[in-house]
């Protein structure tokens, strides 16, 4: 089984504090280090994973679409921007749902991967 980290992350323009998030996956357990690459984009900008789970690659790829349709795209940022189609600017509520998921997610894969360790040990 291949697993995958979920994740979301905020993003605050240094020069003028506009903040957005980013839902998406990588295979980096450290989210942080997704942004390591073709980081020049990423310069104007103050990055934070809020949030994280770490689970099975297709289930993170079907929660991924899912999430990201909590809000159709609002926005869109001049240049390149790597996953520009994965970026929102998400209010309170869904704030907290989007949260609520992560932990959700984040508990039921753990399960799942304890009670496959524990199958094979």
């Amino acid at each position: 089984m291949h697993n995958r980290k979920l994740y979301m992350a905020r993003f605050t323009k240094r020069d003028d504090g506009f903040v957005f998030y980013k839902i998406g996956q990588c295979w980096q357990y450290d989210a942080n280090e997704r942004f390591l690459f073709e980081n020049e984009q990423y310069k104007p900008f103050d990055i934070k994973i809020v949030t994280s789970a770490w689970g099975p690659a297709d289930e993170v790829t079907e929660w991924e679409e899912r999430l990201l349709r909590v809000k159709e795209k609002d926005f869109w940022l001049p240049g390149k921007f790597s996953g520009i189609t994965e970026i929102r600017q998400f209010n309170k509520s869904e704030l907290a749902y989007l949260f609520a998921q992560f932990k959700r997610l984040s508990n039921e894969w753990y399960k799942q991967r304890k009670r496959v360790s524990s199958s094979i040990g």
